[in-house]
C-alpha cells in the first residue's frame, strides 16, 4: 500500500491523485503498526512456571501449595485439538490455553509436575 501511495505522489496527476497517494501511505503505515502491536502482544509470556508456583498472563499467581489436580485437558474441534492446563485452587478452577506456546502441552505438564513435586 505504501509503495503504491508513493507511486501516486511521484506521478503528479492533480489533487485527487495526491490525496489518494497520501491516503494509501497513511493506511499502509497504520496497518504495519497495528500488526506490529499484535506481534508484541502475543510475544509476552502466557504462563510462567517456576519453583514457587504458576503465574498466568493476566497477572494472577498461584502457589504450589494451593494448586491441586493439575492436568492437561484436550478439546477436539474436528481435525484440530486445543489443549488447556487445568488446575484447581481453593474456590476457583482455572484453564490456561497451552496449545500455541513455545513448549508443547506435554512439556508444560511435565514442568508442572516437576516443579510442584520439588516445592512440596
Amino acid at each position: 500500500m505504501v509503495p503504491f501511495g508513493i507511486y501516486l505522489l511521484v506521478q503528479w496527476g492533480g489533487w485527487a491523485r495526491l490525496l489518494m497517494g497520501l491516503f494509501c501511505i497513511v493506511y499502509g503505515i497504520i496497518s504495519v503498526f497495528a500488526n506490529y502491536h499484535e506481534l508484541l502482544r502475543y510475544n509476552t509470556p502466557q504462563i510462567i512456571i517456576s519453583i514457587k508456583g504458576i503465574q498466568t498472563n493476566d497477572g494472577e499467581y498461584y502457589d504450589w501449595h494451593t494448586i491441586n489436580n493439575a492436568k492437561l485437558v484436550e478439546e477436539k474441534h474436528g481435525r484440530y485439538s486445543n489443549y488447556f492446563l487445568y488446575f484447581e485452587v481453593p474456590g476457583l478452577n482455572r484453564q490456561v490455553p497451552v496449545t500455541w506456546l513455545t513448549k508443547s502441552p506435554q512439556q508444560i505438564l511435565s514442568l508442572v509436575k516437576q516443579y510442584s513435586g520439588a516445592a512440596l
